[in-house]
């Protein structure tokens, strides 16, 4: 899930909706354009991709996004499994200073693992090299972004 800035006389937001299938190549699935992106324009947006989408709870799919604004609440309000993009995540524990290969591994390590124990073996590595960085990635919310979490949640 994305939305992002159109630069044309018209102006507004695309919103739109992303697949990956299981030979890892991206595919559009829906997109809409709307006047602003908040809360009410994901809502409408999601509400009419869920119809579409037949059974997608049934079929396990999980919605990845970059928490855009009201993003979020929405995911929460209609009950679909939901992850953090780790890749933005990234981006914004680069920002707050945590920087570094060693890092940024350990921190892809951590979030990929399928076993509680593997996860937990990573944040303790994290922790030993910089228990700022531990700190930081203890308070995000950890069954939105880590990967064994979708199998225990």
């Amino acid at each position: 899930m994305d939305g992002c800035h159109l630069k044309t006389k018209f102006k507004g937001q695309l919103l739109c909706a992303i697949g990956r299938d299981v030979n890892d190549n991206i595919f559009p699935i829906a997109w809409a354009v709307v006047e602003i992106e908040n809360k009410e324009s994901w809502r409408w947006f999601l509400t009419l991709l869920l119809e579409d989408i037949v059974n997608i709870r049934d079929m396990s799919w999980t919605l990845i996004s970059d928490r855009q604004k009201g993003l979020v609440e929405v995911f929460k309000d209609i009950n679909v499994d939901h992850r953090f993009c780790v890749r933005h995540m990234h981006n914004n524990f680069k920002n707050v200073g945590f920087k570094g290969k060693t890092l940024k591994d350990l921190m892809w390590n951590a979030a990929r693992a399928y076993r509680e124990s593997e996860h937990i073996h990573y944040m303790e590595e994290i922790k030993k090299v910089d228990a700022k960085t531990y700190e930081w990635l203890k308070r995000e919310e950890q069954k939105h972004w880590y990967m064994y979490a979708k199998f225990t949640s």
